[in-house]
């Protein structure tokens, strides 16, 4: 019998302002998934600012501050967590490290702000201890070891394909068609666990063992210590998902979502799979924001707007005036 990965999201944010694509993704998330409760962990949150009050008001969700406090209750080694974290530098890395820790205190799911929920997530919390999803990447952490004169030329082969497919109209379809050649790896935007878990156990056991100067280095506490622990690959403790649940459109691959007359392909980029759509912040910077306007400019014409407008349209102040006078 599995025991059940409780009805609890957590999102974690280190600055005073939280942004419209933010509300979009815990707005889908409580939507979809109906938790019991909705936990952001913040650091230096204006909680008076529109778009944090929209926020908070939102069914279940309940601000924890203190991060750092997170890290240090984690039973055992608590302690030596809470010195790696004030050891880090950057808020992603400490927030790689308080995620960890979140799950393995209260356990739940943890997601991404850059995510839309698009299905409810219980029968992945019922049927797993722990879960996270693949991606197909052009190179994973483990290609290092490679001699450089078989992995560069795979690589550039790799990054010129997915470039293409990334700029064609049809390139999703040619790109799936063509993802067996390309490894996969896990990613750490969505990760789900119990309370108490072995996998979480070797991840923070793992974070503490790394090297001093290596901690702070991007991707070192999140996608590539996944990817150290899990080989991705399953085991009776954790679930590596395929991409379809969670990255349907992987890295370059998702800038189809925000392509000009996209909206009609919505179902074409989702698969039967999907429950949440990883749809990576750098495309946001790419449209120049995301915001109420924007979604309603081109709910019609992009299929991230497209999206948004069939997962998130029920929600409170989605097209009001109220919110969108401070956007």
């Amino acid at each position: 019998m599995v025991a059940e990965i409780p009805n609890r999201l957590i999102f974690i944010w280190f600055g005073p302002r939280l942004s419209y694509s933010h509300y979009l993704a815990v707005g889908s998330a409580v939507q979809c998934c109906r938790p019991e409760e909705t936990l952001l962990l913040v650091d230096g949150l204006d909680e008076t600012d529109p778009i944090s009050k929209r926020i908070l008001a939102l069914p279940s969700v309940r601000v924890v501050r203190g991060p750092r406090d997170v890290v240090r209750d984690v039973p055992a080694r608590g302690r030596a967590l809470a010195e790696v974290f004030d050891d880090l530098g950057k808020p992603e890395a400490k927030a790689n490290l308080v995620r960890l820790a979140a799950l393995q205190r209260w356990g739940g799911v943890y997601l991404d702000f850059d995510t839309l929920t698009v299905k409810d997530l219980a029968v992945l919390r019922r049927a797993h201890r722990g879960f996270c999803g693949l991606e197909h990447l052009t190179e994973p952490a483990s290609a290092a070891s490679q001699p450089p004169l078989v992995r560069e030329p795979v690589r550039w082969l790799r990054q010129r394909y997915r470039a293409w497919c990334a700029r064609r109209p049809n390139g999703v379809a040619a790109f799936r068609r063509a993802a067996f050649l390309y490894p996969r790896a896990v990613n750490n935007a969505v990760l789900g666990s119990v309370p108490d878990s072995p996998a979480l156990d070797q991840l923070l056991d793992r974070a503490l063992a790394l090297p001093r100067e290596l901690r702070g280095r991007r991707f070192v506490l999140g996608t590539h210590l996944l990817q150290q622990v899990t080989r991705n690959r399953s085991t009776p403790d954790f679930t590596v998902l395929d991409p379809g649940y969670f990255y349907p459109l992987g890295p370059k691959l998702s800038g189809h979502w925000f392509r000009p007359g996209s909206a009609a392909r919505v179902d074409e980029y989702l698969t039967p799979q999907t429950a949440v759509v990883h749809w990576y912040a750098s495309n946001e910077r790419d449209v120049g924001g995301i915001d109420v306007r924007w979604i309603e400019e081109n709910r019609g014409s992009v299929a991230f707007a497209a999206l948004v407008d069939r997962v998130t349209g029920s929600l409170p102040g989605h097209f009001g005036d109220e919110l969108a006078d401070h956007l």
